[in-house]
């Protein structure tokens, strides 16, 4: 099953010169400092990249193997989601539940 994560659209990244950042959520008033892989993790939720295409992206931008940062990946993204910074996509399939 593909997985995309959606950015709450409350939430407001602000870049710095450094590559930090600062990522603040509208709704909550809720906020997380972001070094710079957090930075190129948040940038590739854009809600049309599955999280396997994100860990993709960020393996190719630090020239390491996905599975050598899989788990960094993901438990950023459960941080956000916790957070509230985002949400999921689960795509539907309707001929899960057409009659037969």
């Amino acid at each position: 099953m593909t997985v995309v994560p959606i950015p709450n659209p409350a939430a407001v990244h602000h870049p710095t010169e450094t590559h930090w950042g600062l990522l603040v959520n509208l709704d909550t008033a809720g906020s997380l400092a972001l070094n710079h892989s957090a930075c190129r993790i948040w940038s590739l939720v854009d809600g049309r990249r599955s999280v396997a295409q994100i860990i993709g992206g960020v393996a190719h931008a630090y020239a390491v193997p996905a599975e050598q940062i899989r788990a960094e990946v993901l438990a950023f993204l459960a941080l956000l989601a916790s957070a509230g910074f985002i949400g999921f996509e689960i795509p539907f399939d309707r001929r899960q539940f057409d009659a037969h």
